[in-house]
């Protein structure tokens, strides 16, 4: 007889469980791989948590079930067995190949992540940074995916106690007697029901407003692990499903995953409400197939797809380093033959250490007493901080140049001058200020105690009301545009301060102030978010009724006349509508730019620092949109400040002046070098007689 009608344990290994860890992987692996029509694969991570959830939860109300008291040593030591030979393996020697491959800074980096994924907390670390999993502008830690890995781990730190506690007295009733197999653990079932319920509703919620804490952080992701154990602890009613109805639930959660997978892509904001569809598919698979036969062992249960889910773990490991890893490898932009060949090795080296280490240290009886176990673990744990700690720091040979002098700005001519130095300097300098591997974090940041910053992401709407970075009481000025604007910060505040200014911050990231509907790579498609925020943006504006407004934007590659004949109408409309008796415009024009990541440049090039210097030429991509925009703003009644002579001579832009670097990544300046220019930037802006109360 069938598990369904006896009522038996759940089997030790489902054939459709481990043909959905196939899936899984295959998406994520794909969708890495930039393989079209898999842009929803990502959703592969989303799979695994469910599954990852079912199972635990099984086993721990599974043995509870039994009578006996859940043992909580065990079940930690059985993780330890599973997960953790590999990921030091795997870590170990990503972090030996970061420093082989990759420039100094982002080896650096990936020696950072590997000890935060020791600790199981990378998803903190990317959350704090800030990183875009999908679509990010900064290049990847080639162990960024462990952040998943982190939070499965951070939820069965809390999970299994919090079940043990809700079942301890439920399995056997008042009188003593134990209640039948199939039973269901209400106490357990409301109490995960409101974990669910909560870490989806905040999931939502900060998709909206942080999404990348919304997708790294375990609160906005426990609900997906709750859903598969929530699946788990109904698993007697699920075995009494009727056999079509069972059938139906399978291949739904099949072709929902599927379609998923197909459907979604880095335009999806993503977790958020639409997470709910691989989740909710992934566990009707669970649930259809909790009789011990799926009607999807028909399309799952061939050897080939049972072995894919059986190395699923291995794969995600090692797939990502591999990609990663293999630009700098090739040096040059990877082929399609390229990827497939990494692929291919990634495939490989999951096979092969799932059957050399994977298994036979999860399944080594000498290992299995819990002590052992965490014997192991320290082991584990020892190979990776012996990895990160002995693969060599970033080394001399990246500073190699001479001290050089701190350079202050105080007229032109001067710095005209320095410029002309700067573009004949051939190494670093060893007193560079930031460093090179603090380079990246030189950036202006203005943050609020409710975590929200100055800067607004690419999912914000609508304008903060709160972003007033001086006292009160003073003439009222506002700094807005996108984060080309926002880079002026640390100049602009020091002048506000200087000529007692109430100084208000409007920026949102890649959303001008100039009424034009852009095209986000992000979403792949119009940025209306952007059109949203302006429009509240423009109102705020108007309410705060300033003296003067200064606003700044990226003028990226020449993106067509079409493109540029729309721009130009935005830079008329806008200016003209924020000038008006009593209040100023001032367009700042944008700030040239190297298009290299200027940390990694430098830490490549320490002896060639002019390889990371673009020519003024190359600086403004769309040179005619960057005239057209000067022109237009001065005729609609703006004071035009073109800041071209701040960054560049007649045949450089040099990307180091003195011991300061200009820029802090591919696009924006420094921080430190906006600092610098204050004092040129307060003798360009206009002086504002008559002081007035901000409304």
């Amino acid at each position: 007889m069938s598990a369904r009608t006896t009522g038996a344990a759940e089997p030790k290994l489902r054939r459709d469980i481990q043909g959905m860890r196939a899936l899984a992987v295959l998406g994520v692996v794909l969708y890495h791989a930039g393989v079209p029509f898999v842009g929803g694969g990502f959703v592969g991570v989303d799979v695994f948590f469910v599954i990852s959830g079912f199972l635990i939860t099984l086993q721990l109300v599974e043995s509870t079930r039994r009578g006996e008291r859940p043992r909580l040593r065990e079940f930690y030591a059985r993780r330890a067995r599973r997960l953790l030979p590999m990921s030091a393996l795997v870590t170990a020697l990503t972090v030996i190949g970061s420093w082989v491959w990759l420039d100094q800074i982002r080896a650096q980096d990936a020696t950072t992540d590997a000890l935060w994924t020791t600790f199981f907390g990378l998803n903190i670390r990317l959350a704090d940074q800030g990183v875009q999993y999908m679509g990010a502008d900064t290049l990847p830690s080639p162990l960024q995916h462990y952040w998943s890995l982190a939070v499965e781990e951070q939820f069965y730190l809390v999970w299994p106690l919090l079940l043990t506690l809700l079942t301890a007295s439920w399995w056997r009733g008042r009188a003593g007697r134990r209640r039948p197999d199939g039973a269901v653990p209400w106490p357990a079932m409301a109490g995960l029901l409101a974990i669910v319920v909560a870490s989806y509703l905040w999931c939502i919620e900060q998709t909206s407003v942080a999404q990348d804490l919304a997708y790294f952080l375990t609160p906005a992701r426990a609900w997906e692990l709750g859903v598969g154990a929530l699946v788990a602890l109904l698993v007697g009613p699920c075995r009494a499903l009727p056999r079509p109805v069972a059938a139906a639930l399978s291949w739904a959660g099949v072709l929902g995953v599927l379609t998923s997978m197909t459907l979604l892509s880095d335009a999806t904001t993503f977790p958020g409400a639409i997470a709910a569809w691989p989740v909710l598919a992934a566990a009707a698979v669970a649930a259809g197939g909790a009789g011990g036969t799926a009607a999807t062992d028909v399309l799952f249960g061939s050897r080939p797809v049972q072995w894919l889910g059986d190395i699923s773990y291995s794969w995600y490991l090692w797939h990502w380093p591999v990609l990663v890893l293999l630009p700098a490898f090739v040096d040059r932009e990877p082929t399609l033959v390229d990827t497939a060949v990494a692929v291919a090795l990634s495939l490989w080296l999951a096979g092969a250490s799932h059957m050399v280490l994977e298994d036979p240290v999860r399944f080594l009886p000498a290992l299995r007493r819990p002590a052992a176990s965490a014997a192991l673990a320290l082991g584990c744990t020892s190979v990776v901080a012996a990895a990160a700690v002995a693969a060599p720091v970033l080394s001399d040979d990246a500073v190699l140049g001479k001290n050089a002098s701190t350079y202050r700005v105080t007229t032109q001519a001067d710095l005209t001058a320095a410029l002309g130095r700067a573009a004949r300097i051939g190494s670093l300098p060893r007193n560079l200020t930031p460093s090179v591997e603090r380079l990246g974090d030189d950036a202006p940041a203005v943050d609020w105690p409710d975590g929200h910053s100055c800067m607004v992401g690419l999912e914000a709407t609508a304008a903060l009301n709160s972003c007033r970075v001086t006292a009160r009481g003073g003439t009222p000025v506002v700094l807005s545009g996108d984060s080309h604007a926002f880079q002026w910060l640390p100049a602009v505040r020091r002048i506000a301060e200087k000529r007692g200014w109430t100084l208000y911050v409007l920026a949102k990231s890649g959303c001008p102030l100039y009424d034009t509907t852009l095209y986000s790579t992000d979403f792949k498609r119009d940025y209306t978010e952007c059109d949203s925020w302006r429009e509240s943006a423009l109102n705020r504006i108007e309410r705060i009724d300033p003296a003067l407004v200064i606003t700044s934007a990226f003028v990226a590659s020449d993106r067509g006349a079409e493109y540029r004949a729309r721009w130009n109408d935005g830079v008329r409309s806008t200016v003209s509508r924020l000038t008006k008796p009593g209040t100023r415009v001032v367009a700042l024009m944008d700030t040239p730019w190297p298009n290299e990541q200027m940390d990694s440049c430098l830490a490549a090039h320490p002896r060639e620092v002019d390889a990371c210097a673009p020519s003024p030429v190359q600086s403004y991509r769309d040179n005619t949109r960057h005239r057209d925009t000067a022109t237009l703003a001065r005729a609609a009644g703006a004071r035009v400040i073109d800041p071209t002579p701040w960054f560049c001579t007649e045949f450089a832009c040099p990307v180091v002046v003195g011991n300061t670097p200009v820029y802090h990544d591919q696009t924006h300046m420094s921080a430190t070098w906006a600092r610098a220019l204050t004092p040129l930037l307060d003798a360009a802006l206009p002086k504002l007689r008559h002081a007035r109360t901000p409304s």
